[in-house]
């Protein structure tokens, strides 16, 4: 795949993601993450429902839900972002490291 996908299929993103960050990350957070988001993606594939109160044709995003736990939704995300944003600095700082190893011949 060239550049960057062009949806927001959390799953698709996750699978092209994980490769690179596990050449520099534990494999056990990441699998515990990859748990989080195919969980995520079997009630919102797309990234949508909870940007959106409706679908392109109309339709109520997940209509069968009369409650959500808020707290419970925003502590996980919260440490889907944390993680996510350590294999974002892992990454940064590799590849920093290459760029100076590439300068230092």
């Amino acid at each position: 795949m060239h550049g960057f996908p062009k949806h927001h299929h959390i799953d698709e993103l996750w699978k092209h993601a994980r490769p690179y960050i596990e050449t520099y990350c534990d494999h056990e957070p990441l699998t515990a993450l990859g748990v989080c988001i195919n969980e995520f993606c079997s009630f919102d594939y797309d990234g949508s429902a909870f940007r959106y109160p409706v679908d392109r044709e109309g339709k109520p995003h997940l209509p069968e839900w009369t409650v959500v736990n808020i707290r419970h939704f925003g502590e996980t995300m919260q440490r889907i972002g944390n993680l996510l944003d350590d294999a974002a600095e892992f990454l940064y700082i590799n590849l920093q490291q290459m760029n100076e190893n590439r300068g230092a011949y």
